[in-house]
């Protein structure tokens, strides 16, 4: 089953030359599986590229819930 997923930016909360956060609401599904939340990500940039990104859920639980039921991972 293929996820189909969107996002809606909400905000950029800080950004430099280095790094950049944003605040976006984030929502999609695949099978019975679905998640509607916001997202915070870090960006890491370096020579202008980005080199890194980190994906902070508002709930944890909850996204561990979709995604251990969308994509049967290990306990």
């Amino acid at each position: 089953t293929r996820l189909i997923a969107r996002c809606s930016i909400l905000a950029i909360l800080a950004a430099n030359d280095r790094h950049v956060i944003d605040c976006h609401r984030g929502w999609g599904a695949r099978g019975a599986a679905s998640v509607d939340m916001t997202w915070v990500l870090l960006y890491s940039f370096e020579g202008g590229k980005i080199v890194s990104v980190r994906n902070f859920p508002a709930d944890q639980y909850e996204a561990d819930r979709f995604f251990n039921e969308a994509y049967c991972l290990a306990e």
